[in-house]
């Protein structure tokens, strides 16, 4: 008998299949509907994504309570899924390997121990390597009410492996993530809240949501009195993770002393997209990141950390999505401000998102998919750049244009023309504000990108601009609405 992926080549009637937890072995036991450890409990869509709850995947799992996987891995075992493995490599000093495609990604060891070696999750949570006389190495999750050690199968969630704490609830407390390598925006239950979820609508005291790698926590401030919402680069329950860490952090003492949540949306009013909250007073501060700017955008429906997309400690986020996933806004490590793009550069020639790159220089332009280093647009051979600037009017338009020489002609090639309507200085550090405008070269993407790259950007924008002499952000611009261009 087989599934299309696994066979049994031999049966036993009225007798189940039975994960033996202490020796990892399945073997054949009397049927029992309460026993949990035998693999007829598992319904075949185990490996169902979904945004509840991270499924388990039998064979590739430790159970601190040993309810539904094994408790420890054993040297000379393996946790298996159809393209990654979690095991122990004994050569010299001990450590925990994770491969992907047989290459490590991933390992936690020792300077020196002995063994025999074992992985474990232990009681509070934390993933440890233990030797013939103790721990010698651990993940460092501990204290986040972690149950389940998981290996994610071939491209759940949009992720090509990953190796996942997860709590009781099956919702992620830490993870070793492979980086996302597709358009498609996952939703990891752990990462974000839910407005319209009633289990799962705010962030509370000494609550949190991850992307595996980053916290965002509320906690007490450094002086006791009140509680502050803040993103940590680790574990927020280390000893040396303290407010003075934090990478990003909003205070306000004189209202959050008894109490502090995040809302998105709270008690159903859209003209603000996140609210801190003192429950208790019943008094709030909103806005959008509170940066001093107060847009409204409607639709927001989750407040999310993305999973990470590179090593680089810059490469985390803070987003609010819509309803279908798409990007409304954000706080991006890479710039430190707030908005709806990745990647912020204080230079006006060089556009970057994770997904697109546009480059301008005297001698070429180039509009790039990052993922595939696919040349989608560039400047005809032996032009020079004769305009890269703004024409000033009713709508103001954003212009790069290449000629024979660096003055612009009747002939000049026109590479954008984007209409950013009220702006009056400045240049767009938004990639999408330029190449998903309403005027923008709509031919361009007819066949050239993923249908679904428009997911990731909503269609209500929030621009922000920098002065072509100086790296400091200049002045809001008026939420715009528009359609956004995808290819056909």
């Amino acid at each position: 008998m087989t599934n299309g992926r696994y066979i049994i080549q031999e049966s036993v009637s009225s007798l189940c299949l039975q994960l033996n937890i202490v020796s990892n072995i399945v073997e054949f036991k009397t049927c029992n509907p309460l026993n949990q450890n035998q693999i007829w409990k598992y319904p075949s869509s185990v490996l169902v994504e979904s945004s509840k709850s991270i499924p388990l995947f039998p064979g590739a799992c430790l159970d601190s309570l040993g309810l539904k996987c094994p408790t420890t891995l054993p040297e000379g075992r393996s946790l298996k899924t159809s393209s990654s493995s979690l095991t122990i490599n004994s050569q010299g000093n001990g450590y925990l390997s994770l491969k992907y495609g047989g290459s490590e990604v991933y390992s936690v060891g020792v300077a020196s121990s002995s063994g025999p070696y074992s992985i474990t999750i232990q009681s509070d949570g934390n993933v440890v390597l233990n030797g013939k006389s103790g721990t010698y190495a651990a993940v460092g999750c501990w204290n986040l009410g972690g149950q389940y050690l998981n290996l994610l199968d071939n491209n759940l969630y949009g992720i090509p492996y990953g190796m996942i704490v997860q709590n009781n609830q099956n919702k992620m407390i830490w993870s070793k993530l492979g980086y996302p390598t597709s358009f498609r925006i996952a939703l990891i239950p752990g990462s974000f809240i839910d407005k319209l979820d009633t289990t799962n609508n705010y962030l509370g005291v000494d609550q949190f949501i991850t992307n595996g790698r980053e916290y965002l926590t509320i906690r007490k401030t450094a002086s006791g009195d009140s509680y502050g919402a803040y993103l940590f680069p680790q574990n927020p329950k280390y000893s040396t993770t303290t407010v003075s860490t934090a990478l990003w952090k909003k205070e306000f003492p004189e209202v959050f002393k008894e109490d502090l949540r995040i809302y998105v949306h709270y008690e159903g009013d859209n003209t603000t997209s996140l609210c801190l909250v003192n429950t208790i007073r019943k008094s709030m501060i909103c806005g959008t990141f509170f940066t001093g700017n107060t847009p409204s955008f409607e639709s927001s429906r989750y407040l999310q950390l993305p999973a990470p997309g590179s090593d680089k400690s810059t490469d985390w986020a803070i987003v609010l999505r819509s309803g279908t996933g798409s990007l409304t806004f954000g706080y991006f490590g890479n710039s430190k401000t707030s908005g709806n793009f990745a990647l912020q550069p204080s230079v006006n020639n060089l556009y970057q998102s994770r997904f697109l790159s546009l480059q301008i220089s005297q001698n070429k332009y180039s509009l790039k998919n990052v993922f595939s280093n696919q040349i989608i647009q560039e400047s005809p051979a032996n032009l020079q750049l004769c305009e890269n600037d703004f024409r000033l009017g009713t709508f103001s338009r954003y212009i790069v244009m290449y000629d024979s020489t660096t003055t612009c002609s009747i002939n000049a090639k026109t590479m954008i023309n984007s209409r950013i309507s009220s702006l009056s200085s400045g240049l767009p550090v938004n990639l999408t504000s330029i190449a998903f405008n309403e005027t923008f070269n709509e031919e361009l993407f007819t066949g050239c990108l993923p249908p679904n790259l428009k997911k990731l950007f909503t269609a209500d924008f929030h621009f922000h601009c920098s002065s072509i002499y100086s790296s400091e952000l200049c002045a809001s611009v008026d939420q715009l609405s528009y359609d956004i261009f995808s290819c056909k």
